[in-house]
């Protein structure tokens, strides 16, 4: 499961270095694109078929995204293989596959905005279950010139573990 802190838009996931944005919540509930009767999941099949066994699930899939260019599966792995993903689309004239491999499920920053690590502040007290705000420490992971991020995070986006079938980000 994945929520977002704020009441903004969708929390948006990609696959890395894809480019490609696509709603958290496609990836709700059991995937079975894999059964589509469509020409795209005929090539989804296909590809799953193609490749060895230990390389794509047969099972699982999700329909991330469905445009003017193709469709876009997505089947999510466990903490060891982050998921798989095969994206259909003309290729020469034809109907192919024409991106698939490992997906590096991860949650989409805004434009200009990089990433960070929070934890915990241990000089703060420790939380408790009626606990409604947290002291953290937090650290850009690119270089802020010595700045303080102060006045530039967003809110968070809250990742739940341990629900069936949640990506593990």
């Amino acid at each position: 499961m994945i929520a977002s802190a704020s009441t903004g838009p969708s929390v948006l996931l990609n696959c890395g270095d894809r480019g490609r944005d696509f709603p958290a919540e496609a990836l709700s509930g059991p995937g079975t694109a894999e059964l589509g009767t469509d020409a795209a999941a005929a090539v989804l099949r296909s590809t799953i078929a193609a490749t060895p066994e230990s390389s794509f699930p047969a099972h699982g899939w999700h329909r991330v995204l469905d445009d003017d260019t193709g469709a876009w599966f997505v089947a999510v792995g466990d903490e060891r293989t982050r998921g798989w993903q095969v994206n259909v689309g003309d290729l020469n004239g034809v109907l192919d596959a024409t991106v698939y491999g490992a997906c590096h499920l991860s949650v989409s920053a805004p434009p200009d905005v990089s990433y960070g690590t929070w934890w915990l502040d241990p000089a703060a007290r420790a939380p408790s279950a009626d606990t409604t705000s947290l002291a953290i420490l937090l650290r850009e992971t690119v270089c802020a010139s010595g700045q303080s991020p102060e006045g530039r995070v967003l809110p968070p986006t809250i990742v739940v573990r341990g629900a069936r079938n949640s990506p593990p980000l």
